[in-house]
């Protein structure tokens, strides 16, 4: 008797033949060609970025050449630093700062004096500063108006009104806010459109292609911590049981802060230094900021803010 001979069962035509999973992880199939490697995946920012991130107000920026690029104005935002709060359109931009020589910024002129701070942050020129927002009459005008015309963005000269409530302005860089001749309005303008030439090359350059432009890195104003000071033991010390310097016996050392040698040999502690007076009182939240600092920076930051005090202005 003989048997047929056994075969494996034919898989039907138009199905893949079944076989295991590679071994994990699968090697990467081979690329294209004429197709480019995706590069590897950025690490995101965590949160909504940029916030709090200070940029220069008008108020660091009088008589200064800028540039502003438009993104968008919120015509529907509430200013909350007024009770109640009351709808304040809100600019949303990019500002470059082409001239003026290093710009100061960061402080706090709110009309609660509380909360007023001085300058914390210092920056050379040319500088530029992306996503700042501000409500402004000047800035929200000079955003609504680029974006109405199409435009990429507006230069021109930061100046203070003479009319009504004084706002500033971004006046032309051929003449001031009263129609006068600027007569270094075209260097200003030239110099503006060289730098704003390196931004526009900037943002439409090929990936990895060197930039024209850098904004300098701004400095801190708050000073970095002071080196530990050693600390000094007033205490007097521990004395032997006192023995008549006549048996032979030395006297004992003086105290640390010193002493009024006796007519017996021995030394009478000297009074103790009198308490520092007391250092004069600051607005709450100031208060506040400087007790999370160390003692020796909470000191020089209070001195720094006593000095530079400025009286109470509308904050912005």
């Amino acid at each position: 008797m003989t048997y047929p001979q056994y075969a494996p069962p034919q898989q039907p035509q138009g199905y893949p033949s079944q076989s295991y999973a590679p071994a994990y992880p699968p090697a990467p199939p081979a690329a294209q060609q004429g197709q480019p490697i995706a590069p590897p995946v950025p690490q995101l920012r965590n949160g909504s970025g940029g916030a709090g991130v200070p940029a220069p107000k008008f108020r660091h920026l009088l008589g200064r050449t800028i540039i502003v690029e438009p993104i968008r104005v919120d015509e529907d935002a509430m200013d909350t630093s007024v009770n109640p709060p009351v709808k304040r359109p809100e600019a949303y931009f990019h500002l470059t700062v082409v001239d003026g020589g290093p710009v100061q910024y960061g402080d706090s002129q709110d009309r609660d004096v509380s909360k007023q701070r001085p300058n914390t942050h210092e920056s050379d020129v040319p500088c530029r500063f992306t996503n700042v927002n501000d409500r402004s009459f000047g800035f929200v005008q000079a955003v609504r108006d680029a974006l109405a015309a199409g435009e990429p963005g507006r230069v021109g000269v930061v100046q203070q009104g003479t009319k009504g409530n004084k706002p500033y302005l971004i006046t032309k860089t051929g003449t001031d806010v009263l129609g006068n001749e600027r007569p270094d309005g075209e260097a200003r303008f030239a110099a503006a459109m060289d730098l704003f030439g390196k931004i526009w090359h900037d943002k439409h350059a090929p990936a990895g292609a060197p930039k024209q432009f850098v904004s300098p890195e701004p400095r801190s104003l708050v000073a970095p911590p002071a080196a530990a000071v050693p600390q000094v033991n007033y205490a007097a010390p521990a004395q032997a049981p006192q023995q008549h310097a006549g048996y032979g016996q030395q006297p004992p050392a003086p105290p640390a802060y010193g002493g009024v040698p006796a007519a017996n040999g021995y030394y009478m502690p000297a009074a103790p230094p009198a308490p520092a007076p007391a250092a004069p009182a600051l607005p709450p939240a100031v208060e506040q900021w400087l007790a999370t600092l160390p003692p020796e920076l909470a000191a020089q930051q209070r001195t720094a803010y006593l000095a530079n005090q400025a009286p109470a202005g509308p904050g912005i």
